[in-house]
């Protein structure tokens, strides 16, 4: 998981524009759930939009915003209310009705993920059995007392004590470390709560499921076999420096640029699980002064 800027791409007209189909449906959820009476189920459509969906795919790259993967050579990918919209399950499993209604169409609850982290299925965990993992309508929250449960409550008290990594706010990497067999665990922090989010969003977002740290294994693989012939060139070059050999230097340094100007592909944010890379690849290129 890496940060998200999410200002790279302009608000969708079908959001931003003032009394449009999003603004309406929020108006018209809040009448719905404050009512004293809810006899029929409220509908949410305006978060379905094209122009939000698109935009989504172009800011996230296509990855999901959880696991990095990437999603649409398979799939188109789900449009994730990071706050469930419905309803909401705790980790007691007690469910919670209505959800954070009104924020089924707010730009900044929504996000671009792909079905194993956004729905609930039965996965096999990295080295043990199968589970049903996936987010769903989880949300969990450090204390309770503090959830947002109406739309004029204290959201931000709320997110004081938010339990999941919101990648366009939080920054992962700070949060996470990867190991070389693909598994994730959480970042050693002097803040509990740092370590409980990153513990909790790995649990929810199913991010030990065992395809998904096999295929950070292979790339993690790729990584170490780049890196290897690239400190042997490094060696080699210091030696033909050392004995004033020029023309064997010329070629092992062309050599050399191309071993980190492969390293630098893995560190773009369109590329799959890029937090692992920048993990790996940019302390060896800063210790070896080539970043």
């Amino acid at each position: 998981m890496i940060f998200i800027n999410r200002s790279i791409k302009p608000v969708p007209a079908s959001i931003a524009k003032p009394g449009g189909k999003a603004a309406k449906e929020k108006a018209d959820a809040i009448k719905h759930f404050t009512a004293p009476q809810q006899d029929k189920p409220f509908s949410f459509d305006a978060y379905r939009s094209d122009d939000i969906k698109d935009t989504l795919k172009a800011i996230f790259l296509g990855k999901c915003a959880y696991c990095e993967s990437p999603i649409l050579t398979v799939t188109d990918g789900d449009i994730e209310h990071f706050r469930p919209k419905g309803e909401i399950v705790t980790p007691e499993k007690k469910v919670i009705k209505p959800g954070y209604y009104w924020l089924a169409a707010d730009w900044d609850n929504l996000l671009l993920s792909c079905n194993n982290c956004n729905r609930k299925t039965t996965q096999a965990v990295f080295g043990g059995e199968s589970f049903v993992m996936g987010k769903g309508n989880q949300f969990p929250v450090a204390d309770e007392s503090k959830r947002c449960l109406t739309h004029d409550g204290d959201l931000p008290a709320e997110e004081a004590v938010r339990l999941l990594i919101n990648p366009c706010i939080d920054n992962p990497e700070d949060f996470f470390e990867y190991l070389d067999n693909g598994a994730i665990r959480a970042r050693i922090h002097p803040q509990p709560h740092n370590i409980k989010k990153a513990e909790e969003s790995i649990k929810v977002f199913g991010l030990l499921r065992d395809p998904l740290v096999n295929d950070r294994k292979k790339v993690i693989g790729d990584i170490k076999f780049i890196i290897a012939g690239m400190l042997e060139v490094k060696e080699d070059l210091a030696d033909a420096r050392a004995n004033a050999d020029t023309a064997k230097a010329d070629k092992l340094l062309k050599r050399l640029d191309r071993h980190t100007s492969r390293l630098q592909l893995f560190l773009q944010p369109d590329q799959p699980y890029c937090a692992v890379a920048r993990q790996m690849i940019e302390p060896i290129l800063r210790e070896n002064n080539l970043l």
